[in-house]
């Protein structure tokens, strides 16, 4: 399971350069002035082949969800939460799952965010960290739900 959660983490997206991770030397050099609280949104989509319906509100997701094999679009849930530098959300989603988001750090071009996934059954799905740029989005995918899959996009807003 933890092998078709990495290969499914995709790439970041929404129209802004999007990496795993922030480059030490620039951390270490101090290239931006940190930035006080971010928010952070997290969607769960159900991506399916049963129907191949799109919910209204992702339709500005639409361009970034089409590559997928998949014809079906659900928004299931929205999670917002306001964070300082390593402060957490846990969101509870379907499936008996918890989204853990935890606010690294922060800086004027990007933010550094650590999702973890947990299920019940199976303890941790998945750990990772990713980095947003400003007002941009990465989008997490992969746990399997009913005829299709979980889709998390996460967007930094400040």
């Amino acid at each position: 399971m933890i092998r078709r959660l990495a290969i499914a983490l995709v790439v970041g997206m929404l129209g802004l350069a999007v990496s795993p991770d922030v480059s030490l030397a620039a951390e270490k050099a101090g290239s931006a002035a940190k930035v006080g609280k971010v928010q952070l949104q997290m969607l769960v989509v159900h991506a399916t082949t049963a129907h191949s319906n799109v919910d209204p509100k992702l339709s500005g997701l639409m361009k970034y969800l089409s590559p997928f094999k998949y014809t079906g679009f659900d928004l299931l849930n929205t999670h917002t939460a306001t964070l300082g530098s390593n402060d957490g959300a846990s969101f509870s989603i379907v499936g008996g799952r918890d989204v853990e988001l935890t606010l690294l750090s922060t800086d004027e071009k990007a933010v550094r965010v650590r999702v973890q996934i947990n299920q019940e059954q199976r303890g941790k799905l998945l750990d990772t960290t990713i980095r947003v740029n400003r007002n941009g989005s990465f989008i997490v995918a992969g746990p399997k739900h009913k005829e299709g899959v979980l889709v998390l996009p996460v967007t930094a807003k400040y």
